[in-house]
């Protein structure tokens, strides 16, 4: 996920530089996502994160950002088996030179092909875009999978992906029963000022992640 990682987990990031074709199995089915299976979307997302840590922090408003940040018709696709959605995966975003892919498999529906299905259709994908990337430079793509899942790092391997970093995100809930924030001398908490010190905000941000993938340096207007 956004990588993507999901929250209080990791999420390594592999990278591979041409497709490889695969044979289908027979029973699998490609199409887009709509907005008609959405919840069956969420449902597996939520189903790979209780495999590999015992709960989820994909909500639906995650899932509507994500769809609503890419176009589902060109760069997201479902396949089912059996008429049961197996795998979702997404060509989230281009930064720079590397194209940034997310994709998950039904916990019960792994070792039937639907993982490296999932990943002919993002490379051929990414190869399409190819020519958005800058000229001259190397352009890989990054896909993410969960640490707790025991099959992709294998399946990436073998397809000439290679780990490259690790990504956690921690996650807490929050209520009206949680104690007072006791900040340490010299910090206080206030509302951020744009017009005073966006730019400001802006210029840590890049400096924090200017190393993370191919990341390029964003616009401060924006």
């Amino acid at each position: 996920r956004q990588p993507s990682s999901n929250g209080g987990k990791s999420s390594p990031c592999t990278e591979a530089t041409q497709p490889r074709p695969q044979q289908y199995a027979r029973q699998m089915h490609v199409s887009r996502p709509t907005l008609d299976r959405f919840d069956e979307v969420l449902a597996l997302l939520q189903a790979t994160d209780h495999d590999a840590y015992g709960g989820t922090d994909w909500t639906e408003a995650e899932l509507r950002e994500q769809w609503d940040e890419l176009d589902p018709s060109a760069d997201a696709w479902l396949i089912d088996l059996d008429d049961r959605l197996a795998g979702v995966m997404h060509l989230c975003e281009r930064q720079g030179s590397t194209f940034i892919s997310d994709g998950y498999v039904h916990p019960a529906l792994r070792g039937r092909g639907v993982g490296a299905a999932l990943l002919d259709l993002v490379e051929a994908r990414a190869w399409e875009r190819i020519g958005e990337a800058p000229t001259g430079e190397r352009v890989t793509l990054h896909n993410a999978h969960l640490t707790g899942d025991t099959a992709a790092p294998a399946l990436l391997a073998a397809r000439g992906f290679t780990r490259v970093r690790t990504f956690f995100r921690m996650v807490a809930n929050l209520g009206a029963d949680d104690p007072a924030p006791s900040w340490p001398d010299g910090i206080a908490l206030r509302p951020l000022d744009v017009e005073a010190h966006g730019r400001q905000l802006h210029a840590a941000d890049e400096a924090a992640f200017h190393a993370a993938l191919s990341r390029c340096p964003g616009l401060s207007e924006e």
